[in-house]
């Protein structure tokens, strides 16, 4: 009779695992759709310390060859961000605050150089939410301090046609 005793405790874990997924199969499916659609959205997912990475930052929306002023469903540029931790806490709701860097990426056979300037639309708690941008180099880059996640709007404005913006959006995340 011992000698059953260790195969049945090797078995036990493993039985233990499979129920409760079996149990919550429902709320696992729930948590694995809501990582795919995230990574379908544009966003990365990240899990455990030992950082795995899913997905990129960029989102994914068909390129195109030319971008035409009126064209604001896919005008071939697109907002990106990166968000790291601070030191610092926001003193009204106690949230950490995040270091945030927004730029403009732009499909192949388009340039920065194209682009005049770019106003940034940030949620309306920062002091300053219309911030504008001219700086090709650093690909219209817009570095914020943030303790919330937001929607934000971009309106490029290109050389060839300076007072027709091209809106895209993104919801930063971090």
């Amino acid at each position: 009779m011992t000698e059953y005793i260790p195969p049945l405790q090797t078995l036990v874990w493993p039985l233990f695992i499979a129920g409760l997924v079996w149990f919550g199969r429902s709320k696992l499916l729930q948590l694995l759709d809501a990582i795919r659609l995230r990574i379908e959205q544009g966003s990365s997912f990240e899990a455990s310390a030992s950082g795995l990475k899913i997905g990129e930052s960029r989102p994914r929306l068909e390129a195109t060859s030319t971008t035409k002023p009126s064209d604001t469903t896919n005008p071939g540029f697109y907002v990106v961000h990166k968000a790291s931790k601070a030191r610092r806490v926001s003193s009204s709701t106690g949230e950490p605050y995040y270091l945030l860097s927004i730029y403009i990426e732009c499909d192949p056979g388009l340039s920065h150089d194209q682009i005049d300037r770019v106003v940034y639309h940030l949620h309306p708690t920062f002091r300053e939410p219309v911030r504008t941008v001219t700086d090709a180099e650093s690909w219209f880059e817009l570095n914020t301090r943030a303790w919330g996640q937001f929607y934000l709007e971009a309106e490029i404005y290109l050389k060839k046609a300076p007072n027709v913006p091209l809106k895209v959006e993104r919801y930063l995340n971090f």
